[in-house]
């Protein structure tokens, strides 16, 4: 079943990467302030979760991966290459799900995508973009979706509290929401946790979820390994 989360990862991935891209698009007039021929480059540093926080939660480390784009944009008649590197890490945990299983239902990821100031101008808008918009998007990305040979599908999601925690140094507020997930045809209610903020001129985005009748002790390994993200 680890197809199954393997589809919240790779949406979660697309989202960042459609909410940085837009900002792009919506600011490309400040790419006719850049001269020269030569692409304009920004790149994210790693974000993960510590040894010591994994240790503590029982997640495991699934993959680390680069998620560069590029795009050309044409200003007053000059063609700008902006090229941007983000990092996605990737942790999950084997649970016991009641009725269903054991399988890797609980999992954890960290963003990094580069904050993107031309002229003192920021073009990336994922710092402004709240915690109930990205899962807005998500939520989108996940309307429908076949991966792996399961067909994924989510509804109902809404907001159901918030917490402060501290990454990486900085208090952040945690958005937390329910949601209804059907994997070919079997219902799995889950809890969904993001937390923003921006570090060393990065913006870092940890998502957690897990089945929501196991909250009583994933909610505080999310919190555990929102506290042990290292970048």
């Amino acid at each position: 079943m680890r197809h199954y989360l393997a589809v919240f990862m790779t949406s979660i991935r697309r989202v960042a990467v459609t909410v940085v891209l837009a900002g792009l698009l919506m600011t490309s007039g400040c790419l006719g302030l850049v001269t020269g021929d030569q692409p304009t480059s920004f790149a994210a540093s790693q974000a993960t979760v510590s040894q010591n926080g994994l240790s503590n939660t029982g997640f495991q480390h699934v993959d680390t991966q680069s998620v560069p784009f590029n795009r050309t944009f044409t200003v007053a008649g000059q063609t700008r290459t902006v090229n941007v590197t983000n990092w996605l890490s990737i942790y999950d945990q084997s649970v016991n799900v009641s009725g269903v299983g054991t399988y890797q239902a609980a999992g954890f990821v960290v963003f990094s995508t580069p904050g993107v100031q031309l002229a003192g101008q920021s073009l990336n808008p994922i710092g402004h973009v709240s915690n109930e918009q990205l899962v807005t998007q998500l939520q989108s990305q996940l309307g429908s979706v076949n991966t792996g040979g399961y067909d994924v599908n989510v509804r109902n999601v809404h907001q159901v509290g918030a917490e402060n925690v501290t990454m990486l140094g900085k208090r952040t507020k945690m958005s937390e929401f329910a949601a209804t997930t059907t994997v070919n045809g079997q219902q799995v209610d889950v809890y969904l946790h993001v937390a923003k903020v921006k570090h060393d001129g990065d913006y870092v985005v940890a998502v957690g979820v897990y089945p929501q009748n196991l909250s009583s002790v994933e909610h505080q390994r999310v919190v555990t390994l929102a506290n042990s993200v290292q970048h």
